[in-house]
């Protein structure tokens, strides 16, 4: 049954089914026309508002200049806070949509801003991510946001200029006294000893590591180093008890023996580094991945984000996508938004 004139409910306050409603017996608002259930000022540059005497909702509702507005109104442009609405979807957020959202309430748009500390945060950036009052995000520097770069001789700080930094450990720190752990620290790397001060004992010789070139080595015998090849050796002074692991085109009986970590064959030979080998070796980070080849899946090693197919690495270990992480990855449509588990991204 069709609703009669006198059941039909009035629209105040800038609302409408059609222009008529906006210049009718229970509203006035000239200059106005009826545009998606408000009524919206024809004139560029105005808005439909109160004057600054009157008090909204009750008041005179016309197309004014944002400067002839009851304060409230802020600006002209729709959407923003103080304009007419109909619903949320009609009211725009604050500067950042990541501070806030645009609400309608009581048929006037809103901005709610949440002030404070973003939950998506790069980790180890020494920076914290925040929302203004304004509803701006800044980035102010957190000197207890350490990255961890899973090497046991650095210390992680963050510098003067708030950068993450791994400064290298004095030379010939003892990682017993920090972690319990028989190994010595040189110029950021671990080792048995230092050459030349071999802590080895009478017995036995520091020998440097190949390719290092650091002054930091591994204790073994001295017979490592007479030129022979004895019967506890893979090939002469490298592999098996020796510990100095064998060039390619060594003999070799177990894959430790060699630099490559690949030892094939019967006799075994050691054979150069390969993209996909199954082992990590060359400039690899992880096993065949990393550094110059396909990032790597989580789990795997990697020494920056770069070697990591979900761009995080922390403690030397690629980590898993998730929707705090600070980056876009996984299936996420924006950063730590949208996909199936994190939540939908801001309008």
């Amino acid at each position: 049954m069709a609703i009669s004139s006198c059941e039909r409910p009035s629209h105040l306050g800038g609302s409408c089914e059609s222009t008529a409603d906006c210049e009718s017996d229970t509203q006035y608002a000239p200059g106005t026309e009826c545009a998606d259930g408000v009524c919206t000022c024809v004139q560029e540059g105005h808005t439909l508002c109160c004057e600054p005497e009157d008090t909204a909702p009750d008041c005179f509702l016309a197309c004014r200049p944002c400067s002839e507005c009851q304060e409230g109104w802020f600006s002209c442009a729709p959407g923003t806070a103080g304009t007419a609405c109909d619903n949320d979807a009609k009211c725009a957020g604050p500067p950042d949509p990541r501070c806030g959202v645009g609400r309608c309430v009581d048929r006037v748009c809103e901005v709610d801003i949440y002030p404070g500390p973003l939950p998506s945060q790069v980790r180890g950036d020494c920076a914290r991510l925040e929302c203004t009052h304004a509803g701006e995000v800044v980035s102010r520097p957190d000197p207890s946001d350490l990255y961890n770069d899973g090497n046991l001789c650095t210390s992680d700080i963050c510098s003067e200029e708030n950068r993450p930094v791994n400064v290298p450990l004095d030379n010939g720190v003892s990682l017993w006294d920090l972690y319990k752990v028989d190994q010595i620290c040189y110029e950021a790397e671990t080792f048995d000893c230092i050459v030349e001060d071999n802590q080895c004992g009478a017995d036995r010789i520091c020998i440097p590591v190949v390719g290092a070139q650091r002054g930091g080595g591994y204790c073994a015998p001295r017979h490592c180093i007479n030129a022979r090849r004895d019967p506890d050796e893979a090939d002469v002074d490298c592999g098996g008890i020796c510990r100095r692991p064998c060039e390619s085109g060594k003999m070799c009986t177990v894959a430790l023996d060699c630099i490559s970590g690949v030892c094939l064959g019967s006799p075994g030979t050691c054979r150069g580094a390969m993209e996909a080998d199954g082992v990590r070796n060359g400039s690899e980070t992880g096993v065949d991945c990393g550094g110059p080849w396909k990032p790597c899946l989580p789990g795997d090693g990697c020494a920056a984000a770069a070697d990591c197919e979900a761009g995080v690495c922390w403690a030397g270990v690629c980590q898993r996508p998730t929707c705090l992480d600070g980056v876009q990855n996984g299936d996420e449509l924006g950063v730590d938004c949208g996909g199936q588990a994190c939540p939908a991204c801001p309008r």
